[in-house]
């Protein structure tokens, strides 16, 4: 290798470093800024991350806090709700012992049935006992026994009354079966069982399938029984009312008085009960005292003065 070839070498070595023809220091300034920039943009991602992960523990913390908090004033709660019970029963438990706030006074009210003593007995209700210790649920359980009695509400009246109210139910039916009458009131419930109907509206036609003084009538035919029940209702509505109603061979026959019937099938006479009205208004005009009206269909009508 001459002299000259050498210098050529020497020259192209110091321009080229063996990368792409650029020299030693335009190479490093190339590195160096690519670094830079990477290493920045990592510390602000690791700062943003490690703020997101303190926050977060930090609403931990703060969760974590209030739970025990709460927890914490519950038990204190508690523990004041146990220590106030045990006071109070504690003080209830002297005066009633000491006989402070003894019944001395039973008062009665709401009751026409049932006179004050018969309430009174059934209940149970005594004087001298304590009156904060008394259970008036079961006083109520004892009277709600009698049939005539709908609904009782007990109170104490410190320091030394007790008040017994109740809500009485009223004959309204007298069901005929079994040569006796079966007395009901509106919502059906048997109240007693006897020999006098007591004025009452007479139901006849019908057998009760459990006869128990205290419990619901149920008819043995009960869908005639029941539609026995929605005709008086709608003549009760029209201002008419009715001494019987009897049920037989699917007829339902009405007695307005005991001499003057109304005779037809159930949904004739539900039909026609304004035209019913009208024709008892008319015999009533006219003095008519004995009569049987037959109700049929197509607003059939006709008049006997005959009773069957």
């Amino acid at each position: 290798m001459n002299k000259d070839n050498y210098e050529d070498m020497k020259s192209n070595s110091e321009k080229d470093n063996g990368f792409g023809g650029k020299n030693d220091d335009s190479f490093d300034d190339t590195v160096f800024s690519e670094e830079e920039t990477t290493d920045g943009s990592a510390d602000e991602n690791s700062e943003s991350s490690e703020k997101k992960r303190w926050s977060e523990f930090e609403a931990r913390q703060n969760a974590r806090r209030t739970a025990r908090k709460r927890k914490k004033i519950r038990f204190i709660v508690i523990i004041l709700a146990i220590i106030v019970t045990v006071a109070l029963v504690g003080t209830a438990a002297y005066i009633d012992k000491k006989g402070y706030a003894n019944v001395n006074t039973i008062v009665v009210t709401g009751n026409s049935y049932y006179d004050t003593v018969t309430i009174i007995e059934a209940s149970k209700a005594v004087t001298d006992v304590g009156l904060i210790s008394l259970n008036t649920g079961k006083l109520a359980n004892n009277l709600k026994r009698l049939p005539y009695i709908k609904s009782v509400k007990i109170t104490k009246r410190f320091p030394h009354t007790l008040k017994i109210h109740v809500e009485e139910r009223e004959a309204k039916y007298a069901v005929y079966a079994g040569g006796c009458f079966f007395l009901l009131d509106k919502d059906l419930a048997i109240l007693a069982k006897t020999n006098d109907p007591a004025n009452l509206v007479i139901i006849e036609g019908f057998l009760p399938e459990d006869p128990q003084v205290g419990k619901t009538f149920v008819a043995d035919d009960e869908i005639n029984f029941k539609q026995s029940m929605e005709l008086l209702k709608a003549l009760t509505e029209k201002g008419l009312s009715v001494y019987k109603i009897s049920y037989r061979n699917s007829m339902t026959r009405l007695y307005i008085t005991k001499n003057i019937v109304c005779q037809g099938k159930y949904e004739n006479l539900i039909k026609y009960v304004d035209a019913i009205n009208e024709i008892l208004y008319s015999l009533q005009t006219q003095g008519v005292e004995r009569a049987t009206i037959y109700i049929g269909n197509n607003e059939y009508i006709s008049f006997s003065p005959k009773i069957e």
